[in-house]
């Protein structure tokens, strides 16, 4: 995934990891994409979303654990638009299609498991799965979940390298966040097991 066309080679130099060359590169043509895109007729009435599909290898320890193996990037941008600023909330790639909605004031049946992230009135998460783990972050917290019981739960912006397994204690977002696991896994498999996953 490394690979830079030849004629760029020299354009990015050498870095700490392989892969920032590569994603200098990626800037570069994210770049060039805009700068013919803004001419064309369609370009002022599109909203732009990117984002990444997984993560890279990071030279923080943070982006090495079960919660920030997940941390990617997620741009939304309307030109000439009020889309400015950074939204810290925890969001994931299934909030992309309802805010995409959202935004553009859709008003009809849909389905979705992601909640848009111009709303307030949902309350934010991030789900997702590994080798027979689920995980459901919300806040500050990220609980494990093996599909029968809870692994482990922790605060990972105060133990940011996931040290302090908070399972053994009494906080009210354990048992939300285990719910919500369940409640999630439940919901998603019987929705694909009758086919409903979608409105016809």
């Amino acid at each position: 995934p490394y690979n830079v066309p030849e004629k760029h080679k020299n354009k990015f130099p050498d870095e700490a990891l392989p892969i920032y060359r590569s994603i200098r590169y990626a800037d570069f043509s994210l770049q060039q994409f805009f700068k013919t895109a803004e001419k064309k007729d369609w370009y002022k009435n599109t909203l732009f979303v990117i984002t990444a599909d997984h993560t890279s290898p990071g030279e923080k320890s943070f982006f090495q654990n079960q919660v920030g193996a997940y941390a990617i990037p997620l741009l939304f941008y309307m030109p000439g638009n009020a889309l400015a600023g950074i939204n810290n909330t925890v969001t994931q790639q299934i909030d992309i299609l309802p805010s995409v909605l959202d935004y553009l004031n859709y008003d009809k049946k849909y389905t979705a498991f992601g909640r848009s992230i111009f709303s307030e009135k949902k309350q934010a998460f991030a789900i997702n799965y590994l080798n027979g783990m689920y995980q459901c972050i919300s806040g500050s917290y990220a609980l494990q979940f093996d599909g029968v019981k809870s692994i482990s739960v922790y605060n990972y912006e105060q133990d940011s390298l996931l040290r302090n397994n908070l399972l053994a204690q009494r906080i009210p977002q354990k048992e939300t966040l285990q719910q919500w696991c369940k409640a999630f896994i439940q919901t998603y498999n019987h929705a694909l097991i009758q086919n409903k996953l979608m409105y016809h």
